[in-house]
């Protein structure tokens, strides 16, 4: 749940140990990480149904290929025509089955580079805002370093204090406290920021 629109630190479900740092709005909108590239060739806009718990909503699985940068930084750019055909595919398939009421939700399950540590994604105002006009109960972005998932209050927060594209890096973080050290032992941790 979201505590106020300056603060996003409570709007992520991280099925990992992560510490978790929103940059404000409007930081690094113009700005496109480091190595990030768009290779049309390594994205995947074919989508699948995963296996859903029979009141759960229909998800849409999307995968994409990122790009190995310098000293470990994989980044992916998410293509408008992979959220809007995830989108239309698990609104059909929810029909079909008469699963409307569940919702729909979409995954993106991003393969990652040899070496990689990090992960830059990148998706549009656009595709965020197909997103919340469809609904859905939920994104995932899995296989990087942990995963992520926003389910529509926190999509809804993103929207409201964005203006173009979004970026979400997940990091390794390496500026842990002695204590903090002592408690997680040797458990990756991981900055994310939105």
């Amino acid at each position: 749940e979201i505590t106020d629109k300056n603060s996003m630190n409570n709007i992520w479900h991280i099925l990992n140990n992560a510490f978790v740092s929103a940059a404000g709005p409007g930081d690094n909108d113009d700005k496109p990480p480091s190595g990030s590239v768009y290779l049309p060739g390594n994205t995947s806009t074919t989508s699948t149904m995963s296996a859903n718990a029979p009141d759960g909503p229909v998800t849409a699985v999307a995968t994409l290929t990122a790009t190995l940068g310098t000293s470990g930084a994989a980044s992916a750019v998410i293509p408008d025509d992979v959220i809007t055909d995830a989108i239309a595919n698990a609104q059909a398939v929810a029909r079909a089955q008469g699963k409307t009421a569940h919702g729909t939700s979409i995954a993106l399950n991003v393969t990652m580079p040899m070496g990689a540590t990090s992960l830059t994604a990148i998706l549009t105002q656009s595709s965020l805002n197909a997103l919340v006009s469809a609904g859905v109960s939920g994104l995932e972005l899995n296989g990087g370093p942990v995963s992520l998932s926003l389910d529509l209050k926190a999509l809804q927060e993103i929207q409201k204090q964005s203006d173009g594209k979004i970026i979400i890096s997940i990091a390794p973080f390496a500026g842990l406290s002695n204590e903090a050290k002592s408690l997680l032992g040797n458990r990756p941790v991981y900055n994310i920021t939105i």
